[in-house]
C-alpha cells in the first residue's frame, strides 16, 4: 500500500506540473494558429530575402586603396607615417603591403586597407597626385584581378611586373631574344665534321654490342 500510495503522489505532481507550465505558456504568449504562424514565418523570410538581395554587397575592393610611384626608399612604417600624419581626415589603417620582387627590392607599389570606405574614398581624392618626397603618387581603389577594373576608372598597367603594359611587353620580348641567342651560340660552338656528344655516344654503344657479339 504504501508503494503505490508514493507511485499516485509522483503522478499527481507530474499532472501538476505540466498544468502550471500549459497555464503560464497560455497566459504570456498569445494564442496563433498554426496556419497564421506558418504564413507569417514565410513571409518574413521572403522579406529578409528580397532585402538581402536588393541590399548592395560590400566587397573587400571598396575598403582597399593601390598606391603606385612610391619612393625607393619607403617601407610600410614610412608610409604608415605619411598617410596617418598628412591627411587631413583621420584615417584608421587596417593592413599595408609593399610589393617587391625576387631580390627583396621594392616595386614602388602598395595596398593599404582602411576601416570603411569612406575613409578609403577620402585617402583616394586627397592622395592621389600629391607628392611623397620628390615621388609623385598615384593613388586609386583596389580591385581583384578576377573583377577587373571598373567600367569608369583609367586603370591602364604601367609595370613591367604587370601583364599588358608595354615595359611587360618588352622585358618578354628581350627575354626571348636573350634565349635565342644563347642557342645561336651553342649551335656556333659544336664545329662542322665533328659529332656532337649525342652521336658519339651512340656510336660507342653500337661498338660496346659489336665487341660482346
Amino acid at each position: 500500500k504504501i508503494f503505490h500510495n508514493n507511485i499516485e503522489e509522483e503522478r499527481t505532481k507530474a499532472t501538476t506540473k505540466k498544468s502550471l507550465l500549459l497555464f503560464l505558456l497560455a497566459t504570456t504568449l498569445p494564442y496563433q494558429t498554426p496556419s497564421t504562424t506558418y504564413t507569417e514565418m514565410a513571409a518574413m523570410h521572403q522579406g529578409r530575402t528580397e532585402e538581402s538581395e536588393s541590399a548592395p554587397k560590400e566587397s573587400m575592393s571598396a575598403t582597399r586603396v593601390c598606391v603606385k610611384n612610391l619612393p625607393p626608399s619607403f617601407d610600410e612604417i614610412k608610409l604608415k607615417k605619411h598617410l596617418q600624419s598628412s591627411s587631413k581626415d583621420p584615417l584608421v589603417l587596417t593592413d599595408c603591403k609593399i610589393l617587391k620582387t625576387k631580390d627583396g627590392r621594392s616595386r614602388k607599389i602598395a595596398f593599404v586597407g582602411f576601416k570603411t570606405p569612406e575613409m578609403a574614398q577620402n585617402a583616394v581624392s586627397y592622395f592621389d597626385k600629391s607628392f611623397a618626397l620628390t615621388s609623385r603618387l598615384s593613388v586609386s581603389l583596389a580591385f581583384s584581378k578576377k573583377e577587373g577594373p571598373p567600367p569608369t576608372s583609367e586603370y591602364r598597367p604601367w609595370s613591367k611586373h604587370s601583364a599588358g603594359s608595354s615595359r611587360h611587353q618588352k622585358l618578354i620580348e628581350k627575354q626571348q631574344d636573350e634565349q635565342s641567342s644563347e642557342v645561336k651560340t651553342k649551335k656556333s660552338t659544336i664545329k662542322p665534321g665533328n659529332d656532337s656528344d649525342d652521336e658519339l655516344e651512340q656510336k660507342e654503344t653500337i661498338e660496346s654490342e659489336e665487341i660482346r657479339r
